[in-house]
């Protein structure tokens, strides 16, 4: 059987999105700061790779995106920072 271009896109996007998540429960793990550097260049590589995979299905009509409105796009940018400064806190106490 062979697969569609729109198939390996959706295998490729799958499989990079596993790696960041590999690499999201590597970094939390790891205790030295010379491996989280190490590992968070090759997370940051991984999540280049995964969006230029969806641009590029986007770009092929594989991945419709609508565009956020204003309002939603402000609303997700404050619940993100609010969620990072919740963490923050946590570590504190």
């Amino acid at each position: 059987m062979k697969l569609t271009p729109k198939e390996i896109m959706i295998d490729a996007l799958i499989c990079e999105k596993y790696m960041i998540n590999a690499y999201s429960k590597f970094i939390m793990e790891a205790s030295c700061r010379p491996l989280i550097d190490l590992l968070t260049t090759n997370a940051a590589d991984h999540i280049a790779t995964q969006h230029a995979i969806f641009k590029e299905m986007e770009k092929r009509g594989m991945y419709p995106v609508t565009e956020a409105k204003q309002q939603e796009l402000s609303q997700a940018i404050s619940t993100a920072d609010d969620t990072k400064k919740c963490y923050k806190d946590a570590i504190k106490k």
